[in-house]
Formats: C-alpha cells, sequence, structure tokens
C-alpha cells in the first residue's frame, strides 16, 4: 500500500459542515480524508491541463432544464460543479472534434438563413407599420 503522510488543515466550521452535507449525498467519498485526497489530486492535476487565466472565464447564461442536469450530475458526485462539468463536456466535444462539427453546422445555418432573407427581400419591402409588402413592378 502506498505510503500516505499526515497533514492538518485549518478550516471554518460552516465550511466543515457543507462539505460534511456534501459528503452524506455523495458516498463516492468514504471519508473526509479521501475527499481532500481526491480534491486536491484533481485540483493539481485540472490545473497543470488547464491553466486558468481572467481571459480564459466566460460568463454563460444556459437554459434551467440543462443547468438542473448538469447540478443533478453534481449532486451525484460526477462533477465538482456546473461550471466544472461545462468545462468537462466541451473539452470532451473538443477531443473528438465533435465541437468543431457543431460550429460548423451552425454556421451553415446561419448561412441558409441568410440567403432565405436575402433572397425573400428582393421582391419585398418593409412598409412603416412593420409589415411587409411585396414589390411591384412598374
Amino acid at each position: 500500500m502506498e505510503r500516505t503522510e499526515k497533514i492538518t488543515i485549518r478550516i471554518s466550521r460552516e465550511d466543515l459542515d457543507s462539505i460534511d452535507e456534501f459528503l452524506e449525498r455523495n458516498h463516492r467519498y468514504g471519508s473526509r480524508s479521501e475527499f481532500f485526497r481526491k480534491l486536491a489530486s484533481d485540483f493539481v492535476s485540472n490545473s497543470n491541463r488547464h491553466l486558468v487565466h481572467l481571459s480564459d472565464t466566460v460568463c454563460i447564461k444556459i437554459p434551467r432544464s440543462i443547468n438542473n442536469l448538469l447540478s443533478a450530475a453534481v449532486e451525484k458526485g460526477i462533477f465538482n460543479s456546473v461550471s466544472e462539468s461545462i468545462s468537462i463536456i466541451l473539452n470532451d466535444l473538443d477531443s473528438n472534434r465533435e465541437l468543431l462539427a457543431l460550429i460548423k453546422k451552425r454556421f451553415e445555418i446561419e448561412k441558409e438563413k441568410r440567403e432565405i432573407l436575402r433572397e425573400f427581400s428582393e421582391g419585398n419591402e418593409l412598409i412603416g407599420d412593420g409589415r411587409i409588402e411585396r414589390r411591384r413592378n412598374l
């Protein structure tokens, strides 16, 4: 068995209570010690792979249904946070080149929309109240 070292950390009672509540809902951690070992290991691993700079932080608005799904995954211990889940999912999509495919598909859809609007607008014009009227050829 791997030899471990014992350390002491200081943490507020409130934070410790929050951790204990989390551990009650997430049984994949057998103890506080296991939780902190996994937390430290994951943090170091993620930090080495994805050094986060302020410019890498993005604030996004996601639909409530997706947020609920990701929150449930966090409660089950699949992810540590909703933001981590989004980052991991995007990294997985990117590593499988699925993200690029999704972006290309979205680009094609937008291109089609612009073409339809261009074709439609060639023979029509907007009138004052926002309605569209067919241009008359004189």
